[in-house]
């Protein structure tokens, strides 16, 4: 028979190998911070759950013990300048955009995961009713209000030529209050987004808006550096359970997100 002060030994042993185990396998993880641009729901919501908060937390439970994502949220053209001025030094893991969205439209500069849902972008004018647009060129002479950062799907030639007028600012908020003022004749946005914003008291009923004419529809991605395949396998492999997700899938019926059916 072992005495008393033999066995509280053992048990504190017992308790500090597996204190030490635990420790070593946090140790084991490679933090990474996750970036998400989207500052407006269904992105990111004012208490901070959301599309990219769901992902990000299904990513650490999946891929726990070899990777931490932590999440953080950056005006698109921090991204562009204080992360993605040197591509072969890309260091953290983009959320929710597609190639052409920084220039990677043959996908030579980044790793790009499988696809995560379609979107598309919508033209938004002020008013109950929309102007007749069927072809991009019936924005001709029209002044153009957009983001710092954002890729202008479908009108970059005719911004470069000086057929439409280009008026940049900061967040989706100023541009809209822009529009209401008369300060620009239309905007751009994806569908989940112009869906929120749209519903906010200070804007309901005053917008409206027609689905981007010509080649709209987009895959959103998750992006990494090119010499991290082993990361983007992780991911891809963190992605194909996200369909089974019980939060992806609440939220994904609340903004009519398409997703593939779980498969397990």
């Amino acid at each position: 028979m072992t005495s008393r002060p033999t066995r509280l030994l053992a048990a504190l042993c017992t308790a500090c190998f597996l204190l030490l185990a635990g420790s070593c396998a946090v140790a084991g993880e490679i933090a990474l911070t996750a970036i998400n641009t989207y500052r407006y729901p269904p992105f990111l919501y004012p208490d901070g759950s959301g599309l990219c908060d769901i992902l990000v937390r299904h990513l650490n439970q999946q891929l726990k013990g070899r990777y931490k994502f932590e999440l953080q949220h950056l005006p698109r053209m921090r991204l562009l300048r204080a992360h993605l001025d040197a591509p072969l030094h890309f260091d953290a893991v983009g959320l929710m955009l597609a190639p052409n969205f920084i220039d990677d439209d043959g996908r030579s500069r980044y790793l790009w995961s499988t696809p995560i849902f379609e979107d598309y972008n919508v033209l938004v004018f002020a008013g109950a009713t929309p102007p007749p647009v069927r072809l991009l060129s019936d924005l001709k002479g029209k002044r153009y209000g957009t983001i710092r950062g954002y890729r202008y799907m479908g009108l970059e030639t005719m911004i470069a030529d000086g057929v439409i007028q280009l008026d940049l600012t900061n967040d989706e908020h100023s541009n809209l209050r822009k529009l209401l003022a008369g300060r620009i004749d239309f905007t751009q946005m994806n569908r989940f987004m112009y869906r929120n914003v749209a519903s906010e008291a200070e804007f309901a009923g005053k917008l409206s808006y027609v689905r981007t004419p010509g080649p709209n529809s987009f895959a959103r991605h998750v992006f990494v550096a090119r010499d991290r395949p082993e990361l983007m396998a992780a991911i891809n492999e963190a992605l194909a359970t996200l369909p089974c997700n019980p939060d992806w899938q609440a939220m994904a019926h609340k903004t009519d997100i398409v997703v593939p059916a779980c498969a397990r």
